[in-house]
């Protein structure tokens, strides 16, 4: 879907490079985070109306195209989508620990929904600098925002036809 998406196709080496060494591969992730973030920014645009919403919208999507994703402005939009989209949710506070250690992190991060994902994902973004986010987490942040745009009409209408032809 990378056409329909705007999104550069990786394979899975390159994203787990770019995870393991932000530093290193600093714009592959970025442009991976801004990617999915634009498109999603998008289909949210055309279904808001106006209003509050609406305008705070075009201004994230004006900032990521003005600042081409530089360091700082998608971090802290990518952090507000996070939370915008889960906003319904309802977080308890034992729900928000992480086990201490890479190891028991990781596995907490694999078996969390996507919504409490997104939680975590946005208080680390305003917590610490986007490269030191645990890179378990960006694995983690990156499929819920894939699975978030699965669920877009159009790739959604895509896929549902695919199914259909098969």
């Amino acid at each position: 879907f990378g056409p329909m998406t705007g999104v550069q196709p990786l394979s899975f080496a390159e994203v787990q490079a770019a995870v393991a060494a932000p530093l290193q591969h600093g714009a592959v992730l970025q442009g991976l985070y801004c990617s999915l973030l634009g498109y999603m920014l998008s289909q949210w645009q055309g279904g808001a109306s106006g209003g509050v919403l609406g305008v705070r919208i075009k201004r994230w999507r004006r900032i990521l195209a003005k600042d081409s994703c530089k360091p700082g402005a998608w971090q802290e939009i990518l952090r507000r989508y996070l939370l915008l989209s889960r906003s319904s949710l309802t977080v308890r506070d034992e729900e928000l620990e992480v086990p201490a250690g890479a190891e028991a992190a990781a596995a907490a991060y694999a078996t969390m929904t996507d919504d409490l994902a997104a939680v975590h994902g946005a208080m680390e973004m305003g917590r610490l600098p986007w490269y030191q986010v645990p890179r378990h987490l960006h694995l983690r942040l990156l499929g819920t925002m894939c699975n978030d745009i699965v669920q877009c009409g159009n790739i959604r209408g895509t896929l549902d036809d695919r199914i259909n032809k098969a």
